[in-house]
């Protein structure tokens, strides 16, 4: 009986070391960008490089699949907080014209996904920037990082494009889907 408890000890201590290497080992990919997690409509969600070979893209996801629920949500907010420290950055670290061209860039992928949902010119304030209610304040602080230094460039940029969209009679969604080429395979949902 005890050396049956103690080959169930072992088993248990080697599928916790497994679940061990299995969480470092995606937590460099996400360093390296190699991988991202998100958590979106109530499901999980893999996104590997297509840079990798099928065999490391499929190895990175099985990890992920045999990983807690818990523990794949923990991953998706250090995603989340990878690409933000990424993007802030990149924004500090650019200057002059390609700063102003990232920003605008930023905000209009920004307004595409409905974080930004426009912009207005206000006699008295400016230009101002409308940020969604529906974005976290971490993700806000980091759009606005990138954005408001260059608000008189960006905003009216904003404006346009929403007027645009209006014009054409489809969503920022749609506008969206149709220009998204990512190089991100998204396959099915955890």
């Amino acid at each position: 009986m005890l050396r049956e408890r103690a080959e169930e000890l072992d088993r248990r201590e080697r599928a916790i070391e497994e679940k061990e290497r299995n969480t470092a080992e995606i937590v460099r990919a996400i360093g390296k960008d190699e991988i991202r997690l998100s958590f979106q409509g109530g499901k999980h969600k893999t996104a590997t490089s297509t840079a990798l070979s099928e065999e490391r893209r499929a190895a990175l996801k099985q990890m992920v699949r045999s990983l807690p629920s818990d523990t794949r949500s923990i991953l998706a907010e250090v995603t989340e907080l990878k690409l933000d420290a990424t993007a802030t950055k990149e924004a500090a670290q650019e200057s002059g014209h390609d700063a102003i061209l990232k920003a605008m860039q930023s905000g209009a992928e920004a307004f595409y996904r409905r974080e930004v949902i426009g912009a207005e010119e206000a006699p008295e304030t400016g230009w101002r920037i409308n940020y969604s209610d529906q974005i976290t304040e971490r993700r806000r602080g980091v759009l606005s990082a990138i954005l408001e230094p260059f608000r008189l460039v960006v905003a009216p940029f904003i404006a346009a494009i929403a007027r645009a969209v209006r014009r054409w009679d489809v969503t920022a969604k749609e506008v969206a889907d149709e220009r998204n080429d990512s190089g991100w395979d998204y396959g099915p949902g955890l």
